[in-house]
């Protein structure tokens, strides 16, 4: 080769880079496509027995052991009685819910009654009835001789020890 020719094909060599940024390059101009060399025997056997690998790992991972689907059978049982223990208690639950609001709504109606009776019991005692029945049974009221007072200085609570029956 000349040295005319080795020039030119160094001068070609020098334009096929390109460099963009800091120190990136091509290896061919831009807008070219790179050329792709035909595969070689020896990728192809390595592509072939790639695939190989390929199919015998597909077929292991369809196949299923004995051990295995039990194992996944006893775990779908277990799941599916512990959701099934879930929907019970969440039942259990709104059944006691609405018991509880029913006892309310009962304890409600019961406390008016006995809001209403308690004011009836009051609107009916008259005090000049108790009084005239009080005269006729003997009853009289106290002389200013009968009536003592005393003070408390400590507290106004009085604490019972025991019962006045015995």
């Amino acid at each position: 080769m000349s040295k005319d020719a080795m020039r030119s094909k160094r001068n070609y060599n020098r334009s096929t880079y390109t460099i963009e940024g800091n120190t990136v390059r091509r290896t061919a101009p831009a807008g070219d496509q790179p050329r792709r060399s035909q595969p070689g025997i020896r990728e192809k056997r390595r592509a072939d027995r790639a695939a190989g690998r390929t199919r015998r790992n597909r077929e292991r991972a369809l196949y299923m052991s004995p051990g295995y689907v039990i194992f996944l059978s006893v775990c779908a049982c277990s799941l599916f009685a512990i959701c099934g223990l879930y929907i019970n208690l969440r039942a259990q639950v709104s059944d006691h819910m609405s018991t509880v609001t029913a006892m309310e709504a009962e304890l409600v109606d019961m406390r008016s009654d006995n809001d209403e009776t308690q004011l009836e019991l009051e609107t009916s005692i008259n005090l000049d009835q108790i009084k005239d029945k009080a005269f006729a049974l003997g009853m009289q009221y106290p002389e200013s001789d009968q009536i003592v007072y005393y003070s408390v200085e400590e507290s106004d609570v009085m604490t019972q020890y025991q019962t006045a029956e015995e």
